[in-house]
C-alpha cells in the first residue's frame, strides 16, 4: 500500500472515532471497544513489516498504535 494511501486511512479512523456520539449516554468499555476496533484495522494499513528506514512516518505510526492497543488491553475490565 502506497504512502498516500496510509494517510488517507489514518485520517478516515481518525474522523469515525471523533464522531462517536460523546451526548449519548454510553459504557466506557463500548467505547473502548470502538477505539480498539478502529486502531486495529490501521494496523492492516501500518503492516508489521513496515520499515523505518523507508517509512519512518509509518512505523512510528504502527508503534504508536501497538502501544495504545497493549494499555488498552492492559486495562480491560
Amino acid at each position: 500500500m502506497n504512502n498516500d494511501r496510509q494517510w488517507v486511512c489514518l485520517i478516515e479512523a481518525a474522523d469515525r472515532i471523533s464522531t462517536f456520539d460523546h451526548c449519548k449516554p454510553r459504557k466506557l468499555n463500548d467505547v473502548l471497544e470502538e477505539i480498539d476496533r478502529n486502531l486495529a484495522g490501521l494496523l492492516e494499513v501500518f503492516p508489521k513489516g513496515v520499515d523505518p528506514v523507508v517509512n519512518l512516518e509509518g512505523y512510528a505510526v504502527r508503534r504508536f498504535i501497538k502501544t495504545i492497543l497493549n494499555v488498552l488491553d492492559s486495562h480491560r475490565t
